[in-house]
C-alpha cells in the first residue's frame, strides 16, 4: 500500500510540475505580446501627438487636447515599464519552476499568435 501511494504520490508531483511550468512559460509569451502591443501603441500616440502639436501651433487643436494625449503616452510608457518588470518575474519563475539555472539565459521558442 506504502509502495503504491508513494508511486502516486510521484505522480502527481510530475503532473503538477509540468503545469506550473506550462502556466509560468505561457505568463511569460503572454507578457512578452503585451510589450509588443504596448510598443506600438507608444509609436502610433508619438506620431498622432505630433499632429496634434502641429495642429495646435496652426490653431485647429487645443491645448488640452495635446496635453490628454501627453497623458496618455505617459500611461502607456508607465504600463510599458510595469510589463518590462513583470516580464523579469515570468522569466524568474519559468526557470525557477523548470529548476533551470538563474544566472543563465532562456530562449521562448514559441509565439503566444501560434498558440491560437
Amino acid at each position: 500500500v506504502y509502495t503504491d501511494l508513494t508511486s502516486k504520490a510521484i505522480t502527481q508531483s510530475k503532473i503538477q510540475t509540468a503545469e506550473k511550468i506550462t502556466k509560468a512559460y505561457y505568463l511569460l509569451l503572454i507578457n512578452k505580446y503585451r510589450l509588443e502591443l504596448l510598443d506600438n501603441n507608444i509609436a502610433r500616440l508619438d506620431t498622432m501627438m505630433d499632429q496634434m502639436k502641429e495642429m495646435n501651433k496652426a490653431g485647429f487643436v487645443e491645448t488640452i487636447d495635446v496635453s490628454r494625449l501627453e497623458v496618455a503616452h505617459n500611461n502607456l510608457v508607465t504600463e510599458k515599464n510595469n510589463v518590462q518588470n513583470l516580464m523579469s518575474v515570468s522569466n524568474l519563475l519559468l526557470k525557477y519552476q523548470m529548476g533551470y539555472p538563474i544566472d543563465k539565459d532562456i530562449q521562448l521558442s514559441g509565439d503566444i499568435k501560434d498558440l491560437e
